[in-house]
């Protein structure tokens, strides 16, 4: 009995499994949020949710202050559409426009 990667590759030519190597992740792969958008942190803890035979497969990304829920990985994939939603990107504007004065202050 064969493995399912034998399965995988018995059709594809040399050059095809050659450029596999060379896919890169898709940007869920990684946590796109970079900051908490109910308190402006940017320092997150995981607490693992979820396992399956003893591997984490679930896990919240929770902000350090405040402890909301910043993003969730499940299954190799964080929940970055979720996460990131219209009050998301208005804080990061507010933030954005702070950082600006900010600057000017210290340039004065």
């Amino acid at each position: 009995m064969s493995d399912w990667f034998d399965n995988f590759i018995k059709n594809k030519t040399s050059e095809e499994i050659h450029q596999m190597q060379y896919i890169q992740p898709h940007s869920s792969d990684y946590n796109m949020v970079k900051f908490c958008k109910k308190c402006g942190c940017v320092i997150f803890k995981k607490i693992d949710i979820d396992y399956i035979d003893y591997y984490v497969c679930e896990q919240e990304i929770v902000c350090k202050q405040c402890g909301y829920i910043v993003n969730y990985w499940s299954y190799g994939h964080y929940e970055n559409y979720d996460s990131m939603d219209d009050e998301y990107y208005q804080m990061e504007k507010k933030m954005e426009r702070q950082k600006k004065l900010e600057r000017i202050v210290n340039e004065l």
